[in-house]
Formats: structure tokens, sequence, C-alpha cells
């Protein structure tokens, strides 16, 4: 069975203090609430129209599972009865000893052991075991270093400096990739010592762990993230929590108040020279403008005429060419063969279904650097693929018919110079190519609605309103429909 797990969503998509919501977040919400309400009618983009979702068009369901620490911040409607069931994970003093004892499993740390440190600290989240645990290495790590530290101490300083020794005892220690190769060994890979705890005893980490919740009652009695953070309190949350602010002028105003006759003159003698200083500078500039006026720029009488557009090339076409309608007629109820000579790719992310794809052209590279080059093997595949030559054939290329390598005429004229076109009693080319095609039917068949303008709106902040599609009337599409006139 297949499942879709979001970890901490509420990290991603949840709404905070002062921050706001973005499209991107509207739109995960609205595609979340419209899975939940209908869980079996999920559109794969390949056919635009708004139209009831067929039986066969009906997908299997397929569970969501979103883990997050405060789910409160998401949007309220999406955490309903009936939208989501919500598990709380409360652990037990069982579990987290499970859970502790597999994090110590490589340290030889008992069972019993691991029972009495999270006795000793209950209500300590896992990440405070995981924490004693780094410290218990840090301490080897340190005492690795030190035995590199020189014994007579610094004459400039006066201290115990670690020496280069342990830079090249890493270094000398580094192997390569393929040390056995001697053309190509590879990168260096750089040594890393083997830190092995020596005192895991039961002492050792209760001191440890002691130690790391001293820690933490330093920084919860001395509070020193709220000084560091108060200047983001907004006006409301201080007078909230200190009630005579309010009557109380902002300090910028006491110190003005509180300023004395010979600082009050001494400000505005900085005030005014630094103003006269700002307007001397400015003089300064503008004469030296005056001095060196920068040369006048050069006006046309005209402008210069656009860059002449290559010429089309020009093919005396043997072959009939039918407009879109009578293509698709011929294609649908008559079951004449379509053949798409657009490359692969194009084809793959969008066709009429039911069309047969020999590519003309092979398309490599990645988004934004496409690179579109000749099939060489085009006649061959053609001629191999269509060997009854008394069956109709309908020739879909791209949108420039005569400019482009994938172009339905340009691949006719390649047949016909190859000799592979001889014999085809009914060929046609389609003319517009499948951009054409692709205005007036969808991938499936259908009809589109004109010239009908599909508008998305966006809701404002707050809302589900995402990527909504709005039909509105253009160039007359709806007269006579229902009532509308232009």
């Amino acid at each position: 069975m297949s499942c879709l797990i979001i970890n901490d969503i509420d990290a991603g998509v949840g709404r905070f203090k002062r921050t706001q919501a973005t499209v991107n977040t509207q739109m995960v919400m609205g595609t979340l609430m419209n899975l939940c309400d209908h869980p079996t009618q999920v559109s794969n983009e390949e056919d635009d129209e708004i139209h009831e979702y067929r039986e066969e068009e009906r997908i299997r369901r397929v569970p969501i599972i979103v883990t997050g620490n405060d789910l409160s911040t998401l949007y309220a409607p999406l955490l309903r009865d009936g939208r989501m069931e919500k598990f709380y994970w409360q652990p037990t003093r069982t579990d987290i000893a499970d859970m502790v004892h597999a994090m110590y499993r490589d340290d030889d740390v008992s069972r019993e052991t691991v029972e009495r440190l999270v006795a000793r600290h209950e209500g300590q989240p896992l990440d405070f075991f995981g924490a004693t645990r780094a410290r218990m290495y840090d301490r080897c790590i340190v005492e690795w270093a030190e035995s590199f530290r020189s014994e007579t101490p610094d004459p400039v300083t006066g201290q115990r400096h670690v020496t280069k020794a342990m830079g090249e005892h890493l270094m000398k220690n580094r192997t390569r990739e393929r040390p056995d190769d001697e053309h190509d060994p590879g990168d260096f890979v750089l040594w890393k010592p083997d830190f092995t705890v020596q005192d895991c005893s039961e002492e050792a980490l209760m001191r440890h762990a002691d130690d790391l919740a001293r820690e933490q009652r330093l920084v919860n009695e001395k509070r020193l993230s709220e000084d560091y953070m108060r200047t983001m309190k907004d006006w409301d949350e201080v007078v909230r929590e200190d009630p005579s602010r309010r009557e109380r002028p902002p300090p910028e105003v006491v110190a003005a108040e509180t300023m004395t006759d010979e600082q009050r003159a001494r400000q505005e003698a900085l005030e005014r020279n630094a103003t006269e200083a700002m307007r001397a500078a400015q003089r300064q500039r503008d004469e030296e403008r005056r001095r060196n006026p920068p040369p006048p720029e050069e006006k046309s009488s005209r402008a210069a005429p656009p860059p002449p557009k290559p010429p089309k090339l020009k093919f005396d076409r043997e072959w009939p060419v039918v407009d879109v309608a009578t293509a698709f007629d011929a294609f649908k109820n008559d079951g004449v063969t379509l053949v798409d000579v657009r490359g692969a790719r194009d084809h793959d992310r969008e066709a009429p279904v039911g069309s047969v794809n020999v590519p003309a052209v092979i398309i490599t590279g990645r988004p934004m650097h496409w690179e579109t080059k000749v099939n060489d093997a085009f006649e061959d595949a053609f001629a191999e693929a269509h060997a009854d030559k008394s069956k109709p054939l309908l020739i879909l290329g791209g949108a420039d018919a005569t400019g482009a390598p994938d172009g339905a005429a340009v691949v006719l004229a390649r047949l016909r110079a190859k000799g592979v076109l001889a014999g085809y009693d009914d060929i046609a080319e389609v003319d517009g190519g499948y951009e054409r095609w692709n205005k007036r039917y969808t991938p499936a068949g259908k009809k589109r609605t004109g010239k009908a303008k599909y508008t998305n709106v966006v809701g404002a902040p707050g809302t589900i309103c995402v990527g909504s599609e709005i039909i509105t009337q253009e160039d007359g599409v709806f007269e006579g429909l229902m009532g509308v006139n232009g």
C-alpha cells in the first residue's frame, strides 16, 4: 500500500506570529482540503476542461499522514473531525527507556542504567539524552586534541597552544579513493580518528546528564533569551507586561526633557555642523559637474530599422493540407491514423490520445536548456511503422510547419527526398500543427469552449480560494447561449 507522509507540516505551512500566508502555503492548504473532501477525484493536469469526473477517472484512495508539533498553526477547517484524525503521541517512561537504550546500543550501557537515567531526569525530551551522549564523545575529542598541546607555554601569550602536529597527523593518515590505481587514484579521503568512550559507567553517564540539566536551569533562571528578544515585542505586549509603561513617555522624550541647557546647545551645534557639511558637499558636486559636463548624447534622426526576418522555406507540397476540424473528424470517426512527428518528450508530455508517435527530432538536455537535433533514423522508422501504404495517414507536427525540424511540411519533404513518401495513396498534413489542434481540442478529444478566457483567482490570506477557474466572456464566445448578448 502507498501513502503520503508530510513531516513537520506546521514548520512549512503553519502561520506563526508576524508571518504572512503566501500563495504557495494557500495552494498546499487548498490541495489538502480538496484531497480530504474528494479523495478519489484528483486531476493529473492532462485535461484542463471543467467537467464532472467520469467513473474511469476516479483513482484509489491513498492515506495521508502528517506530523507536527503545533497543529493549531494550520488552517482551522483542515483540523475538523472527519477531515483529520488526530493522534497525540505521549510516550510512557517505558517507551522513552526503549528509545534511549537503542540510542546507547553501541556504548554497552545496560537497560537498568538507562531506566535509572530516565527516572532521574523525568520530563526531559529525547534530545536531552542524545545531548548527554554527545557530551561524552565531546570529552573524548577534547582529550585527543589535548595530546597535541605543547608542553611549554608560548613566550608571547603565555598559553600552551595545540601544535601543528595534529594537522600533520590527520593529513599523513589520509588515503586515496582508489589507492591501487596508479593512473587515476581519485580524490583524497581524509582519515578520521576512531573515538571510543572509555568510561561509559553509570556514574559518568549520570555526571554528564546532571551537568546538562544544570545548564538548562541556569538558562531558565537567567532568562537571557527574553533579554535578547526584548526588541521583538510590540508596544501592546510591553504595556501588557508592565501597565505603568503606558503613562511613561518614550525614552527619547525623557532624554530630551532631562537634557541640560549646555547639552542641548552642544546637540544643536552638532546638528548645524552636520547640515552645513552636507550642503558643502552638495555644492562641491554641483560645481564639479558644471566644470566637467558629460558629453551630449547623440540623437539619431530616425529609429534603426528592425532586422529583417529570415525567409521561411517554401515547399512544393504534393500532399493535401487539411484543417484541424477535418483532421479531428477523420481521426475520431473514420479511424484514420494520426502520426505525431514531434519529439518523444513533447509527445509524452501532451498529445492527442490514440495518436502514434514517430519522432522526427531528438530532444535532449534539461529544462530551459533543451536541445533539438534531427533524428537520422526517422525515415526508416516511419516506413517500418506504416508499411501498409494504402491506409490513410494524418501528419501532425510542430506549430511552424515549414521552418522547424518537427514541422509537418519539413518532415514530409524529408520523406519525399528519401523516396519513402512514394506509394502512399492518402497522406495529408494537419494545418497549424499540434498548437492549433490543442486550441480546438483537449488531448482527451473534447472540444474546447472557443476563445473563453480562464482566469485564475487567488484568495486573500487566510482563505482557501486557491487556483479557482472562472470562465469570462471574451470576443462574444457565449453570444446566443443562455440569453447572453454581447
